[in-house]
């Protein structure tokens, strides 16, 4: 199986020791915006203007972990990690891996606390990333 890689702003998600195990909104359109309607007073129904169709934002949602030997590790880590994250404006999310490249202009919405866990010996860390996609004009 192939290597699936994550950079956000250019920055490798694994060279902060962060892999992803599942992601939500990347595949597929983002949702339809509801059209314009409009409303007849005594007629039935309504009249939707179907004529273009208009995209809301795409939300992206990272599931992800981090392991290390020890608590210092891990919060040296997440350290690191959050603060390549905290970054003001629009950057770009790529994922890459087995002869495909996804790429999307993003702004980081929200990265959840981290949920520390000590298991055989080490210290796994999940947390979830939340990016939106502004401008998804390129979708019509």
């Amino acid at each position: 199986m192939a290597k699936v890689d994550y950079f956000f702003d250019g920055h490798r998600f694994r060279d902060y020791g962060v892999a992803v195990s599942g992601s939500k909104g990347m595949i597929g359109l983002p949702p339809r915006r509801r059209p314009n309607i409009f409303d007849y007073p005594g007629e039935s129904g309504h009249v939707a203007d179907l004529v273009n169709v208009v995209y809301d934002v795409r939300t992206i949602e990272l599931t992800c972990y981090m392991v290390a030997s020890s608590a210092s590790e891990i919060n040296t880590k997440w350290m690191s990690f959050t603060e390549m994250l905290n970054v003001a404006g629009i950057k770009t999310l790529t994922v890459t891996g087995g002869g495909f490249s996804l790429s999307f202009e993003v702004y980081v919405s929200d990265v959840s606390l981290i949920d520390k866990r000590w298991r055989d010996e080490k210290m796994h860390g999940t947390f979830t990333l939340r990016f939106v996609e502004p401008d998804t004009a390129i979708y019509e």
